[in-house]
């Protein structure tokens, strides 16, 4: 697992699973189908990502795959900061 993907997974820990105390997050659990992003939460996690890693996540990049579950999010990130 590289750290991106625990950075993220911490971070939805932390900010988003207040309200699901049942749910075991790992690299491949749905945010989506588990519903652990709100609107809200989503906007928060794009802000923390951003200034976390210092890149500019546009409009075309907040899709639904690329945020489907802590590695999808993770391998935006490293590919954002690769290019």
């Amino acid at each position: 697992m590289s750290n991106t993907v625990e950075v993220v997974l911490n971070w939805v820990k932390t900010n988003c699973l207040k309200d699901k105390p049942g749910l075991t997050l790992n690299p491949e659990t749905s945010f989506l189908s588990n519903n652990v992003l709100d609107s809200l939460s989503f906007l928060h996690l794009v802000t923390f990502l951003e200034e976390q890693y210092g890149v500019k996540i546009d409009e075309d990049d907040m899709s639904p795959d690329n945020f489907e579950s802590a590695q999808t999010v993770a391998d935006l990130v490293e590919r954002m900061r690769a290019a």
